[in-house]
């Protein structure tokens, strides 16, 4: 609800929620533990117009601690000019050697403002040096009806590199063929000691195609191209 110069500007609601959350260890069979989380939320606007309701819950095995399966739902009912039921549920296997290599799939599906709609995202972590960390993931979304063309594959490279705890660098590739969008984000951080401050840098470059109206009231294929530069430094004050 945040936009990029920081304004929130869907406040005008009032939401109350609930969360659980809590792990069974059992240590046999294979089986390190079982943990789950569910939580409940309930918004309405200030004149009194119930906005949503949602309800979502999680649960997973860790098996022989390098492996975890898990099984999830959220059920949001969101009113607007409607009433609509985005009821979705999710499936997911991970593996983790705990020291340089991670692996998981992730499958949710269910219903999106009255379209049926899957998604599917393969992710893969290597860490080939003691600073530097590859991931390469896939995402496969695909919706029905179709109409407007939401459907995606998208491709996401990146690497981070850490020349200390407190320095990284952080460097990411994204293409997404829905309008052969692709996306460069370049991150340098640095956390600071006391008083625990920080300094951001960030560069974006970002290239797609969208379609115009032209003047003759034919559509026109136009390619786009934005470049952004951002520097944040944050520095906390304590007033006593």
């Amino acid at each position: 609800n945040v936009n990029p110069v920081g304004i929130i500007f869907d406040d005008n609601f009032t939401n109350t929620s609930t969360w659980f959350s809590g792990e069974y260890w059992i240590n046999r069979y294979g089986i390190d533990r079982i943990s789950y989380n569910q939580g409940n939320e309930v918004s309405w606007w200030h004149d009194g117009t119930l906005k949503e309701v949602r309800l979502r819950g999680w649960t997973g095995v860790t098996i022989k601690k390098e492996w975890i399966v898990g099984f999830g739902f959220n059920h949001p009912v969101e009113w607007f000019e409607k009433r609509f039921d985005n009821s979705t549920m999710m499936v997911e296997a991970a593996w983790d050697d705990r020291i340089s290599r991670q692996a998981n799939i992730l499958h949710v599906w269910g219903r999106n403002f009255d379209r049926d709609f899957s998604r599917t995202r393969y992710r893969a972590t290597i860490k080939s040096l003691q600073n530097l960390t590859f991931t390469l993931a896939y995402t496969r979304l695909w919706f029905s009806p179709d109409s407007t063309g939401q459907g995606t594959d998208l491709y996401d490279l990146s690497a981070d590199y850490n020349f200390t705890p407190d320095i990284w660098l952080r460097l990411t590739s994204q293409y997404t063929s829905r309008n052969d969008r692709t996306y460069l984000y370049g991150l340098f951080g640095w956390r600071f000691r006391p008083p625990f401050g920080a300094l951001y840098v960030a560069y974006t470059a970002d290239r797609f195609e969208m379609m115009n109206n032209s003047l003759g009231g034919r559509d026109l294929l136009t390619r786009e191209r934005n470049r952004a530069f951002f520097v944040k430094l944050t520095v906390p004050l304590s007033i006593y």
